[in-house]
């Protein structure tokens, strides 16, 4: 998959977090379907992602960029 698809699916993906993940019990399936997208993206280092799983207040994780974070880890460990 090419990076600049990469890039955008991690972009959406954390908008939609932003937008809906306040939401209880919706925000802890997104935060799940999420880390298993970062998982298949990037590998192992997508596991990055459960930290959000953990927050159960889902006030945090909303506004951190954790894919796009992610992304940039993943892309600057392949230099």
């Amino acid at each position: 998959m090419k990076s600049t698809t990469k890039l955008l699916i991690c972009l959406a993906m954390d908008g939609l977090d932003m937008l809906g993940g306040w939401i209880p019990f919706v925000g802890h399936v997104y935060d799940l379907i999420q880390t298993a997208v970062a998982v298949y993206l990037f590998g192992p280092i997508g596991l990055i992602n459960a930290w959000e799983v953990i927050d159960v207040t889902n006030g945090v994780d909303a506004f951190v960029p954790t894919m796009t974070i992610t992304y940039v880890l993943a892309e600057r460990g392949k230099k």
